[in-house]
């Protein structure tokens, strides 16, 4: 029995300490310390790991369940993001914006879906839920029944479609990549204008297929090597494009809402640094339960896909995750807002150029 505690406890030890430093991981830049973020993908895991040691150590009366109780106070603040009863709001009598954020893996069809079924499947999803506005990830130019979103821009593979006319769009124009993230300035209701950016972050470059076989084979030494070298790659890669999407929202003239897949977790620097302090996460206020949004990866629940909104503008009157639309390896996202008014009558919009 000795033996068998002393095992558990060097186990625990080395749980504990990876859970601290997966939280800790978000407040370090991925180009500093190599690696380090990749830690990050496992904090659901981890967070399981040391709560089944808590409660191994207090049924046998042993104070080493501290060492996992500490790991996961340190992160108390991020615990959140794993999983929402967020209060829906629509007692709150604001004016409100209905967007949808929904990368279409270039309607393609995803498994067994044919290409005009996706055309089929996503037209009639977005007209059930009718939003103002449409951020699309992964688009390209395809004849879907959408004439009551007049008003487009994309650049690359990324899109926003709008009721609403632009007051002004543009690109940030992501080095070196496919991916992107663009922005359009919409007035919502009169006097109310906001930005809008459809992001779609550089992709970690984790195939599906892989980490399920991963799960299932003997080889793993290898694979596991590849696949945190290209991770690795990634984070690095996003570390650029969210420092310009941060630089962005801060010099913007309107209060901003952003959507998109960025290819991460709430786990990570590059959630952090778009989030800010300025930003509260839509799933977070009113969600309900995982908020899994990538379902190509059947053994491991992953929210990457995101609606972020000014805390002050906004107040988030709901968020859901439409499961039952499987045209893509992605689900598509929607969030209604509520229009602070009071905030925009007081505050005097005059926009930078």
């Amino acid at each position: 029995m000795l033996i068998i505690k002393l095992v558990l406890k060097i186990l625990n030890a080395l749980a504990a300490l990876a859970l601290a430093l997966a939280f800790g991981s978000v407040y370090i830049t991925p180009t500093s310390v190599p690696y380090v973020s990749t830690i990050g993908l496992l904090v659901p895991a981890l967070i399981a790991i040391n709560v089944f040691f808590v409660l191994v150590w207090i049924l046998w009366k042993d104070l080493f369940f501290l060492y996992s109780l500490i790991a996961i106070l340190v992160g108390w603040g991020q615990l959140p993001n794993i999983i929402s009863f967020g209060a829906n709001k629509d007692e709150e009598n604001y004016d409100k914006v209905t967007l949808m954020s929904y990368n279409v893996c270039g309607f393609y069809g995803f498994e067994d879906i044919k290409n005009e079924d996706v055309i089929i499947n996503v037209t009639k999803t977005i007209s059930v839920y009718d939003p103002d506005i449409i951020c699309f990830q992964e688009y390209r130019t395809v004849p879907i029944g959408v004439s009551s979103w007049k008003h487009r821009f994309s650049d690359k593979s990324t899109a926003i479609y709008s009721k609403k006319p632009f007051i002004n769009t543009g690109s940030l124009s992501f080095e070196n990549t496919g991916n992107n993230a663009v922005f359009a300035d919409i007035e919502v209701a009169i006097g109310d204008t906001i930005r809008v950016y459809s992001v779609h972050l550089q992709s970690l470059r984790i195939s599906a297929k892989e980490v399920n076989y991963l799960t299932q084979t003997d080889e793993l030494t290898e694979g596991v090597k590849g696949l945190l070298t290209r991770v690795n790659a990634g984070f690095e890669t996003q570390a650029a494009q969210v420092k310009k999407i941060r630089e962005s929202i801060d010099s913007s003239p309107y209060p901003v809402v952003v959507a998109g897949d960025f290819n991460n977790t709430p786990f990570s620097y590059s959630y952090k640094k778009v989030r800010g302090k300025d930003l509260c996460d839509a799933f977070v206020q009113a969600g309900s339960g995982l908020g899994a949004t990538f379902r190509a990866i059947d053994v491991y629940p992953l929210r990457i896909d995101y609606v972020m909104a000014n805390k002050d503008a906004f107040g988030v009157k709901s968020f859901m995750v439409i499961t039952d639309e499987k045209s893509s390896d992605h689900y598509p996202v929607v969030s209604v807002l509520g229009i602070n008014n009071a905030y925009f009558i007081a505050r005097t919009v005059e926009p930078k150029k």
